[in-house]
């Protein structure tokens, strides 16, 4: 399975809701990863939820059972750079949608993850946006590297 991923704009949009830490500011850069998978929504949720640490570059781990409100604790190894963060589920559907929030860092950018899990018949289209947003001069420049790196990331899925 390919994935189609259509290009992420770089022009600032409006914040996308709730209040706190994480929230986007203004995003600078975003991508829409869109793959279908031959299975339900049901199965497709599931594969992404148990195996989802094998398939990215991101290790994730939720503190309690999730739900809206949990943090997450993030790791990564980017270009031999270990990478620490927390993240904050701000959405938990199973099996049609989830998203997270960065919490922590929340300094140069912020980040949000939606993923959704549309039903196609026989087949489900997993739709992931992510919006990464910064909080000072300095994330103008991050910010689009950072998104870069996901996507690049997103097609190895």
């Amino acid at each position: 399975m390919i994935p189609r991923s259509t290009s992420g704009s770089e022009s600032v949009r409006a914040a996308r809701g709730g209040r706190g830490v994480g929230r986007i500011v203004a995003s600078v850069a975003s991508f829409r990863s869109v793959v279908v998978l031959p299975v339900r929504p049901e199965v497709a949720w599931r594969f992404v939820v148990e195996h989802g640490g094998e398939i990215e570059v991101l290790n994730f781990e939720a503190r309690a059972p999730q739900a809206p409100g949990v943090l997450n604790d993030i790791s990564a190894r980017i270009m031999g750079m270990r990478f620490r963060a927390v993240s904050r589920t701000v959405v938990w559907d199973p099996p049609s949608s989830c998203a997270f929030e960065s919490v922590k860092p929340s300094w140069p950018v912020t980040a949000r993850i939606t993923e959704e899990f549309r039903s196609r018949g026989a087949s489900t289209e997993h739709i992931v946006d992510y919006e990464v947003g910064r909080r000072a001069l300095i994330g103008s420049v991050v910010a689009p590297i950072l998104c870069r790196m996901m996507k690049r990331n997103r097609r190895k899925y």
